[in-house]
């Protein structure tokens, strides 16, 4: 996946995930990051035929390796999109991400990834072209700092959401928080 570096080479034990205000990232990848410029590169994924515009968003191997549970596969099941409904959930949700590397990345597996996944996957099973709309705009809105809750598409990823956790909280063994 192309994407324009805004952040200075991480060595291979440094957390995976960007926090707030990280400081490896550049000045000017800061603006390349909140106005979504640095994605522009991932048309050409899109060209080549790697990538579509919406689908789940793709995750880091590591991430997915180490990570995702078994119920989380699902996701991977249709080609990866610049834009998906769980990265547009984190996209909105960003604020809440802490500002330490390492806790930033706790939070992410913890608390962000299995959400990220419920709402790729209310994706995976009712995708139209009209959902996909929805996401376009949605982006736009984001991108330009509006909130797009008021989207059926959103309830729709919300209700998916709290079913497939709520489904897997209740399997023994089960690592969600309730």
């Amino acid at each position: 996946m192309y994407k324009l570096r805004t952040m200075h080479v991480m060595p291979p034990n440094a957390p995976r995930l960007t926090a707030r205000h990280d400081p490896r990232v550049f000045p000017a990848g800061r603006i390349l990051r909140s106005t979504k410029v640095d994605e522009l590169p991932q048309l050409w994924n899109v060209l080549n035929g790697d990538m579509r515009f919406f689908g789940p968003r793709p995750e880091d191997p590591a991430i997915v390796h180490n990570c995702y549970e078994p119920w989380m596969l699902e996701s991977l099941d249709v080609p990866p999109g610049i834009v998906g409904p769980g990265s547009l959930s984190y996209f909105e949700d960003e604020s809440r991400i802490p500002s330490d590397p390492g806790e930033a990345e706790h939070y992410y597996v913890t608390v962000q990834l299995p959400r990220k996944i419920a709402r790729d996957l209310a994706y995976v099973r009712r995708r139209t072209p009209a959902y996909d709309l929805a996401l376009a705009v949605r982006t736009v809105l984001g991108i330009l700092g509006i909130r797009s809750q008021s989207f059926k598409s959103v309830r729709l990823e919300t209700a998916t959401e709290e079913q497939v956790l709520g489904a897997v909280r209740s399997r023994p063994g089960s690592s969600l928080p309730g």
